[in-house]
């Protein structure tokens, strides 16, 4: 069997329609063992400033991926912005320079998960998060491990956009990944209102604030976003 075969055996087989209930965790885990990653990680966004991880190999890449949606900045930001995959060898080195903050967060991580292969995710021009691939030979994607990665992301899509449907048609009871926390972009958009009105500043600085008291307290932003909504959280001129 050639390369591309056994990537889109791998794939199918972690997209078994008969079992949903785990379909993010194979799918990762079959990007891992398909194209001989340290690891990968799925995020929904709901776009550039909304977006969670659903489901990731290990702790490690996931924060990594984690930290990207934190901050609002990444290989894995730009990719579901811009529609197309983006390509990193070291996030660390200078091709890490056009995410200044992320770089300097990530200085002190494992060589093994600075580097990133992120792909958009969707169906039919219509986004629904990322696919954050993790090279452990901090090896480039060109050639057959590209194209590969390609069919990789293309079948996540497909799989995860076919468990969508069938939630949303009502054909049976959601899997258990649909009912986690996820990015409530509305929440957020409620809570830079809020800071707005609490700092007398423009929506692109409280958001920055929002990014900033998240990352600092080490929660994702949709959690701080609530309590801000909530009123159990506000800023002030002193935070």
């Amino acid at each position: 069997m050639d390369y591309l075969a056994r990537v889109a055996q791998l794939m199918a087989e972690a997209a078994d329609p008969a079992d949903a209930d785990g379909l993010p965790g194979r799918l990762c885990a079959a990007c891992v063992l398909a194209l001989d990653l340290r690891g990968a990680a799925i995020s929904v966004m709901t776009g550039r400033a909304h977006g969670v991880v659903l489901s990731a190999s290990d702790e490690t890449v996931g924060d990594v991926q984690r930290v990207q949606h934190t901050l609002g900045e990444g290989p894995c930001v730009d990719a579901f912005g811009a529609g197309r995959p983006v390509l990193v060898g070291d996030l660390a080195g200078p091709e890490g320079d056009r995410w200044p903050v992320l770089a300097a967060t990530l200085a002190e991580a494992p060589p093994q998960v600075r580097g990133v292969a992120a792909f958009p995710l969707g169906v039919g021009g219509r986004r629904m998060g990322v696919l954050g691939l993790y090279p452990s030979d901090g090896g480039s994607f060109t050639g057959e491990r590209l194209a590969g990665a390609w069919l990789a992301a293309d079948a996540a899509s497909l799989a995860l956009a076919g468990s969508l449907a069938g939630a949303a048609a009502g054909s049976g009871p959601a899997p258990p990944w649909l009912s986690e926390p996820t990015v409530d972009g509305v929440v957020v958009d409620q809570a830079v209102g809020v800071v707005m009105v609490q700092l007398g500043v423009g929506p692109e600085t409280a958001l920055a604030r929002l990014r900033a008291h998240a990352f600092a307290t080490g929660r994702p932003v949709d959690r701080v976003a609530q309590d801000v909504v909530e009123r159990a959280l506000r800023f002030t001129g002193e935070d």
